[in-house]
């Protein structure tokens, strides 16, 4: 087992040093495409190895290859963002922006082997201020009257778990239940970026916050 993991890092390593060439808007697809595949194939066979810790109650190795399979998530985000810019697809390429971040943020909280790609996390940092237009948000107020361990499903604060550790190739959550909504706010800095809004108006015209293309005017909404 430990020889599949070590194998399995130093194959990632290579993997690394091909994607810190290839992470660019430039870059040729074909090229980009190629090492999608590759990383693919790396996260199922991390996955893998994941289980085989779990079955083997080896929490140090799951929580290892839970941090390799995010990191990989992180590298294959990327890639698909820049496909997508290239295909004009500036919400897929967004969303992929996104899911680049949550997966780095896991990464370091999984295994402090992840804070060995801290570089290549913060850049992503960078490309969202450089590339994609600011955004806006919006923010909910909340009451949760009650909540669970998403680990053992026991209520959350008595199980002895906390949110963000990892446990066993699993991070730990905190799921709110009997939820009250008290406020919406909108903000510019959020926890949560997938809230976001997507269209503002503009003299007349509802448009599209990523691209500023036109999506429906507000006097054709009102008319309908």
């Amino acid at each position: 087992m430990d020889d599949h993991v070590s194998a399995i890092w130093e194959e990632f390593g290579e993997l690394v040093a091909e994607y810190r060439m290839l992470r660019f808007a430039t870059i040729g697809r074909d090229l980009q495409a190629n090492l999608l595949a590759k990383l693919d194939d790396v996260h199922q066979r991390s996955i893998a190895l994941k289980l085989d810790a779990v079955r083997s109650d080896d929490e140090e190795g799951a929580n290892g290859l839970l941090c390799l399979a995010r990191c990989v998530d992180v590298f294959r985000s990327e890639l698909l963002m820049w496909l997508a810019l290239r295909d004009e697809d500036a919400h897929a390429a967004w969303e992929n922006l996104l899911r680049a971040q949550d997966a780095a943020r896991d990464a370091l909280q999984a295994h402090p082997r992840g804070r060995g790609f801290e570089s290549d996390f913060e850049r992503l940092q960078v490309i969202e201020h450089l590339v994609f237009p600011p955004q806006g948000y919006t923010s909910l107020g909340l009451v949760a009257r009650s909540s669970k361990c998403s680990i053992c499903g026991g209520e959350y604060g008595e199980c002895g778990h906390i949110s963000g550790r990892s446990y066993m190739g699993e991070l730990c959550s905190r799921i709110l239940n009997e939820i009250e909504i008290r406020e919406i706010s909108f903000v510019f800095n959020p926890a949560n970026k997938h809230a976001r809004i997507t269209a503002i108006s503009d003299r007349g015209i509802m448009r599209d916050t990523l691209t500023w293309q036109p999506t429906v005017s507000e006097d054709s909404t009102t008319n309908s």
